[in-house]
């Protein structure tokens, strides 16, 4: 329920700030600042959240792979091996 809250705050707040940016009449000199400002906030959000998921898609395949075979030492030793290599 928690997430849910903070994913609802952030979508108001969200609309509330673009709101505020369109209807009040900044200079365009100041709109394009706050937009160039905007731009590299939101790319280097996106950079973390696919920074994110491919390691967590490897882990995933590796450990799914890893819960098949039937030795377990052997398995996390090359899931160990696995995670240095892509580090």
């Amino acid at each position: 329920m928690r997430a849910a809250k903070s994913i609802l705050i952030s979508l108001i707040l969200g609309i509330v700030f673009g709101g505020i940016i369109r209807n009040t009449h900044l200079c365009v000199s100041c709109t394009q600042h706050l937009l160039d400002v905007l731009v590299i906030v939101s790319d280097i959000f996106i950079k973390l959240i696919k920074m994110i998921i491919a390691p967590l898609i490897f882990a995933t395949l590796t450990l799914g792979v890893i819960n098949i075979g039937s030795n377990a030492k052997k398995d996390w030793v090359i899931c160990f091996l696995n995670a240095l290599v892509y580090l």
